[in-house]
């Protein structure tokens, strides 16, 4: 049986301390509580408590946490401002581009351990292939029976667009929403999660959870959207261990984003 964790991050570093591990535990909380409790107030709320937990990290310069902790706050300032998830991914957009800028200011400047290619080969090309696959097929069946009811987007003015405009917004919509969604939970929280916890199944697991309840207003949609997403963020996080890089899962990413697309499309027309 092929391990999911390779032999370059089996080999890292000793678990962080206890006390590291809660900071880390305690951002993650905050953001899988975003779509629990969306609104304004609520976003500031978790924003000072995210940027408190940041400074703590920063005071005892474990980076990973710093990342995180800064990426969650800059993220629920920008949700708080646009006042709605229903603009996602831009706000994740905007919190990711003051985030690449911060990472040049010190103490923050050293590259992230997790911004990098990763492998790209026939194992890595078959995992993807199963994942979207696997997706797609979930996708269609939920579609089916579950008949979701988004009658509110026909004569919108993106359904007026020309077909091959159309099928471009869509491709544009999941490359942009693939890099926000793989950067922030199998980027920064995966990793830090792998720094305090090691690069075991519980990363991979909490990763997931909290990728799953993001979706609990999106497509697919309630209990069994993030039920259906929880497993997705399984497989990606599966993709990014064996990768060892975030290009593979950004690539599947897209190929789904791009059968949701497809599947309300077909709906809606």
């Amino acid at each position: 049986m092929l391990s999911v964790i390779p032999k370059s991050e089996a080999s890292r570093r000793e678990r962080a301390s206890f006390f590291d591990t809660g900071l880390v535990l305690s951002m993650v909380l905050a953001l899988g509580a975003v779509p629990l409790a969306p609104g304004r107030s609520t976003w500031l709320l978790l924003a000072v408590v995210l940027a408190v937990l940041t400074v703590v990290s920063v005071r005892r310069r474990f980076q990973p946490a710093m990342q995180l902790g800064l990426l969650g706050t800059l993220l629920l300032l920008t949700l708080a401002g646009f006042e709605s998830l229903k603009l996602w991914p831009l706000p994740a957009m905007v919190a990711g581009a003051c985030w690449g800028v911060s990472m040049l200011v010190a103490p923050l400047g050293r590259r992230p351990s997790w911004l990098r290619r990763g492998h790209l080969n026939a194992t890595i090309a078959a995992l993807i292939f199963a994942a979207v696959v696997v997706s797609a097929v979930a996708l269609l069946v939920w579609f089916q029976v579950a008949r979701p009811d988004y009658r509110s987007l026909r004569g919108t003015l993106l359904l007026e667009m020309p077909m091959p405009l159309l099928c471009l917004c869509v491709l544009s919509f999941a490359m942009i929403n693939a890099a926000a969604e793989e950067f922030l939970y199998r980027g920064a929280l995966m990793s830090a999660l792998d720094e305090t916890l090691g690069t075991g199944v519980a990363s991979i697991v909490i990763q997931a959870a909290a990728f799953g309840l993001l979706h609990l207003d999106g497509f697919p949609r309630g209990p069994v959207g993030v039920a259906l997403a929880t497993i997705y963020g399984l497989m990606m996080g599966v993709v990014r261990r064996r990768a060892d890089g975030m290009l593979a899962p950004c690539i599947a990413h897209v190929a789904t984003d791009v059968a949701i697309g497809a599947i309300l499309l077909n709906a809606l027309h």
